[in-house]
């Protein structure tokens, strides 16, 4: 019975289409099996890249923070410093808000340094609120920004990533160096964003005292040289203005509004910019004071 099967051709086709289907479906579910596999380490993968990416991101943000700490304690203390170096009637309301900005920003440094010596600077300056104390909080805090680990670093640049010690002494290290905050025009800002730019409010270009033109150089020294008896390495840059009430011009007037993007420009021709400006105001600040002499003749 079993061979006349055998010998049937329509038996063996059976057996065949029977055995093809069971093969087919094999193959079928293994295909399966592999594509969602497949699928499945595609999605990991792209869950793991995600993670990444947002992980890269909040390091960014707390990194751009931490730095805008670093920059604001330091502007206000520049700020307050400049005050300082004013007459007394015209520091005023002027003061006491810089030193709300100093209370506002060194304390979250101390949160992050609390056993450090700016401790100490910080309690001095809040006692006794003074140049001398706020130069010292200065000195702290440049310290501690050297020590904060790829602070300074691009960390687009593999060749930083690779030697970021090396890199960031070059940089607290470098006598030639000057850091220069500046101001952001808003009327300017506000027109930028209308064209599509957003420019933060303020910002800081470095460049190198040698790569400074003599004039500007010249200008610098006349702001800074009495007080500090050097061009300081942190820096603002500043307006003459005239005094109506001592009938005299204050080199360190107001601080410069910059009417241009730093990060499309390069640090000379910021200077470039900021040198016609002082020029300008010194001498409406010249007219100023021979109208008011030849007032006073009459």
């Amino acid at each position: 019975m079993l061979e006349k099967l055998l010998l049937n051709p329509s038996f063996i086709g059976v057996i065949g289409v029977i055995i093809g289907s069971v093969l087919s479906l094999f193959g079928t579910i293994l295909s399966q099996i592999i594509l969602s596999r497949k699928e499945q380490k595609q999605w990991e993968n792209h869950q793991k890249a995600e993670k990444t990416a947002w992980e890269r991101n909040e390091q960014k943000k707390e990194k751009e923070y931490l730095r805008e700490i670093y920059q604001n304690s330091l502007q206000a203390l520049s700020i307050f410093i400049s005050i300082e170096n004013q007459k007394e009637e015209i520091k005023g309301q002027q003061q006491f808000e810089v030193i709300e900005e100093i209370h506002k920003w060194i304390p979250k440094l101390l949160l992050r340094h609390s056993s450090s010596k700016l401790v100490s600077a910080f309690n001095a300056f809040a006692n006794d609120p003074d140049e001398y104390e706020a130069k010292i909080l200065i000195k702290q805090i440049i310290e501690l920004s050297n020590q904060e680990e790829s602070f300074f670093l691009n960390q687009l640049n593999p060749v930083s990533q690779l030697n970021p010690v090396s890199e960031k002494t070059e940089k607290s290290t470098d006598s030639d160096l000057r850091t220069i905050y500046i101001v952001i025009d808003d009327n300017f800002r506000k027109q930028q964003i209308i064209d599509g730019v957003e420019i933060p409010r303020s910002d800081e270009i470095k460049i190198k005292l040698s790569d400074m033109s003599n004039s500007q150089r010249k200008k610098l020294t006349e702001i800074y040289f009495e007080h500090n008896k050097t061009i300081p390495h942190h820096l603002r840059l500043y307006l003459p203005s005239y005094n109506a009430v001592t009938n005299q011009t204050q080199i360190r007037g107001e601080e410069w509004q910059a009417k241009i993007n730093p990060a499309c420009a390069e640090p000379r021709d910021i200077l470039v910019l900021w040198e016609e400006d002082y020029t300008k105001s010194y001498k409406e600040v010249e007219r100023s004071l021979k109208t008011d002499n030849q007032k006073q003749i009459t």
